[in-house]
Parts: C-alpha cells; structure tokens; sequence
C-alpha cells in the first residue's frame, strides 16, 4: 500500500475567501528530479479491455465534481528539481458550495517515490455550527515529580462558523484517574464547558502533575451543540497523555 499523509485545510463560510495550504517539496537526493501531481481522476488505471469497472460509486463521482468544479485545485502541478532546489506547491478550496470534501492526490517521483495526500475541506452554511478538530491528541510535556504546581497546557478550540459554538467535555477519565491516585489530580482540566464566539477561538487549560515515574493517559469526550439542551451535535475524542521521567 502506498503511503498517505492527511491534510486538513480548516473550514470556512460560503462564499469567503479560497482557503490555501502551502507545501514545500525539496530535493535533498544527489540527482536532479521530476515530480508530478495527480487527481483520481486522471489515475492511469491498468484494467484488461474487457473488463467490467461496473458503475462508478458515489465517492467517486463526488471527487470528479470536487475537480471538475475546481472546489479542490493544486497549482503547479508537476515540475523539475535541482539537487538542493525546492518549490511550493499551493492546495487551494474555493467555498462556493457548502459541504465536505475530501479528495486524494497522488505525488509522484519520476523513477521513485509516490505518496497520496487526501486533502480534507468544508464549506460551513450560513448558521451551521462546527468544531474543527484535526489535532485529537494532546501531549502534555515531558515533566519532573515533585513540582508544586501542575504544568499548564492547552487545547484551542477556534469556531469558524457565523453563530456562537457550545462546547463541552466529558471528563469521567479524568476523575476517575484522580480517584485512582487517592483523589490527587495527576490530569485534570479547570474548564469543561464554555460558548466560542464567532469567529473566536476557546482555549481549554489542561493540567498535568506526575506522582509517578510513569505515562498517563486519558480520552476526554468533546461535544458541540446546543449546551442549554445537553445535547452533543458533533462528539469527539480527544486524548490527553503526559508523561514523567522522575526528579
């Protein structure tokens, strides 16, 4: 299987601005180089001529809309590599049509390597809340025992869309990892609930103070939606882990 690399480009309204990801492909070989890249839609497939493909799947059809429409573009789209050269590669979404998309790319070595990059995009509608949450794990730095106050780090949580964001967390891990420490808070947070504004971004502090030698780790349930109906439109995981090596 080839190997592949995700790409989240964040979300934006329909009709803002076209969201662009920068890449920086260089050539760190001893021999200069050709690179390309490819949509699905022009995979050079070697299929027997009297094959049946059968009828193309929903997915599929979808990507051809995403590079028909031009929704998902890439620019420039193959080139020629000096020994120790180097070109940016621009992943561009145009927000013309609110919805999810994804669409892989292939990037090919001439002669060499190949790498699928799924770039990953949204178009939010007007009113619909959303949480872009790409980064799910959270780790915590490497920290000494005995300190007298817990080290401090956070999760931001930025709401993209034009309306107010609930959010909260589950922590039942966290207190249940505290209970099992004789009620002393190894991982803890100090807010699990809040609105983000539009637009705005809510930082979430978490806290991490070692008893032991030792890895600690725990899944923290985030929901969004409509906190005054306790309900979770979107639920996540994200996992919280800290580790210490000793004083």
């Amino acid at each position: 299987l080839l190997r592949s690399v995700d790409m989240w480009l964040p979300p934006a309204l329909l009709g803002a601005a076209d969201t662009e990801l920068h890449l920086l492909l260089r050539n760190t070989g001893g021999l200069p180089l050709s690179w390309s890249v490819r949509y699905p839609t022009e995979m050079e497939l070697q299929i027997e001529h009297w094959a049946d493909v059968g009828e193309p799947t929903a997915a599929e059809l979808k990507q051809h809309m995403i590079v028909d429409k031009g929704i998902i573009s890439v620019a420039p789209k193959r080139g020629e590599l000096a020994v120790g050269g180097s070109v940016r590669v621009s992943v561009r979404l145009r927000h013309v049509r609110a919805d999810d998309y994804e669409l892989p790319l292939l990037l090919q070595v001439a002669s060499g390597k190949q790498l699928v990059l799924n770039v990953h995009g949204r178009t939010l509608a007007p009113g619909e809340a959303y949480a872009h949450t790409p980064i799910r794990d959270v780790a915590l730095p490497h920290t000494p025992l005995g300190l007298p106050e817990p080290v401090r780090a956070t999760y931001e949580l930025p709401n993209y869309s034009d309306v107010p964001l609930p959010w909260s967390l589950d922590c039942a891990e966290l207190d249940a990892l505290t209970a099992r420490n004789f009620d002393f808070k190894v991982l803890s947070c100090e807010a699990d609930s809040g609105v983000v504004p539009p637009g705005g971004v809510a930082r979430i502090p978490l806290l991490f103070h070692p008893l032991e030698a030792r890895t600690y780790s725990a899944v923290v349930a985030l929901a969004v939606g409509a906190a005054a109906r306790g309900a979770a439109d979107q639920p996540d995981g994200l996992g919280a882990a800290g580790g210490s090596g000793g004083t």
